[in-house]
């Protein structure tokens, strides 16, 4: 059973996916059926509430996605909550009411251990946490009565200390329910060692760990049809996918983009920036803070709304390196894909992108402070790479992007993880 505090689910096809990519690739790797629950808040007024209580029906409407990957079942729970900061501990205590109603019930139907006579089984349960907070301390609940074993991978980059809400600096409940967590957790399945390292710098040592990888979206590993290599000979084109958050340093690739064709004296290719942003406004108020005229065209730059990962194929083959200068970052999936496609990366040395970008994968630059730093820090990574571009091999950047990141790999060892948890001599 997989608990989600946290989940970017299938139902909206622009929202990130990559918990269910895991679970797909544990699913087809280990033969597993995973059940992968999150709850929802929706808002009620204290009225509904309490007919909610009278008729001891607390949570919604449960809603199953159904998005046709073997061996994963998506469920969200709705969870009532009232609005007002009055209502925060009501609220917490609504939620660990229906989730902890909801797990047992999910967990007898899955024939998992939910009772004292039949704990002490030789085959242990395993709950895997993602993304902590509230559902964390619900998974600890489990491990107590049942004997279940934790597996706990985190997506947040809330322990990255470039964050401005970062877990040091979260209130003490919050903090509590995370440590109380990672004190019954069994292994910690680590998106990077860096983010491990992270972690434990919050929260201490972890009894065990294993490396789970973000993976490629099986949507992008649909066979081709026709010729793939739509990149134009003549030019160079840069590529950022991203939600367009000031974090991403937009405005600052930009500025360095612009400054570089001015500078460019290839008069063989023409260099362009491809941009797929969360949406059209918010690219549009943040491109007017770097010039007045609208038509963003004129200067070599195209805006893409944001789509299906699948309909990212046609950026990704046309592309010749993908440019990420977040000031905060996990592992980008984003990173994942573009290499998958054979592509050099110029990125930021933050969070797990150091272990996914080496100097024959791409270039690495530094998070700088202020956005005029951060522009010249751009500038000369993208300089560079006009320089190196012949160095960087497409097929090896592709074969090493398979073997760690394709759905038949990237699950490997959390599922022999789960394997030595689960087959265990009676306690």
């Amino acid at each position: 059973m997989w608990l989600c505090g946290w989940y970017p689910h299938s139902e909206n096809p622009l929202a990130g996916n990559f918990i269910v990519r895991h679970a797909a690739s544990v699913a087809k790797v280990g033969g597993h059926t995973i059940e992968l629950l999150h709850f929802a808040p929706f808002q009620v007024s204290v009225s509904q509430l309490i007919m909610r209580f009278l008729g001891r029906r607390f949570s919604g409407q449960p809603k199953t996605i159904n998005h046709g990957i073997s061996g994963v079942n998506e469920e969200v729970v709705a969870v009532p909550q009232l609005a007002g900061g009055i209502f925060k501990l009501m609220n917490v205590l609504i939620y660990y009411r229906v989730a902890y109603q909801k797990v047992k019930a999910k967990m007898h139907l899955m024939g998992m251990p939910t009772n004292s006579q039949t704990s002490t089984h030789h085959e242990y349960g395993i709950v895997h946490v993602h993304a902590a907070d509230k559902i964390g301390v619900v998974a600890t609940w489990f491990q107590k009565a049942f004997r279940y074993k934790i597996v706990y991978t985190e997506h947040w980059a809330i322990f990255n200390k470039q964050v401005a809400d970062r877990f040091s600096r979260r209130n003490p409940w919050f903090q509590f329910s995370f440590r109380v967590l990672w004190r019954h957790t069994d292994v910690v399945a680590a998106i990077s060692k860096t983010m491990l390292a992270q972690m434990e710098e919050e929260l201490g040592k972890c009894k065990a760990s294993v490396l789970l990888p973000n993976v490629v979206d099986p949507a992008l590993l649909e066979p081709e049809s026709g010729d793939s290599n739509t990149k134009p000979s003549n030019t160079i084109q840069f590529l950022h996918i991203s939600n367009l958050e000031s974090r991403k340093n937009l405005i600052p690739l930009i500025q360095a983009f612009l400054e570089l064709r001015e500078s460019s004296n290839d008069e063989q290719h023409i260099l362009k920036l491809q941009i797929v942003g969360s949406n059209l406004e918010t690219f549009q108020s943040q491109w007017a803070q770097v010039f007045e005229a609208q038509n963003w065209n004129q200067f070599g730059i195209s805006y893409f709304e944001s789509r299906p990962v699948a309909e990212l194929k046609q950026f990704y083959q046309s592309a010749d390196v993908l440019i990420l200068p977040s000031s905060a970052e996990n592992s980008p999936c984003v990173i994942v894909e573009a290499q998958y496609f054979g592509l050099p990366v110029i990125a930021t040395k933050i969070g797990g992108i150091p272990e996914m970008v080496d100097e024959s994968k791409g270039i690495l630059i530094s998070a700088k402070p202020s956005p005029e730093k951060m522009k010249k820090e751009i500038f000369h990574a993208m300089k560079e790479f006009l320089h190196r571009k012949s160095e960087f091999d497409s097929t090896t950047i592709k074969d090493s992007a398979q073997l760690q990141f394709h759905p038949d790999n990237a699950s490997l060892d959390l599922v022999k993880t789960y394997a030595s948890l689960k087959f265990t001599d009676q306690p």
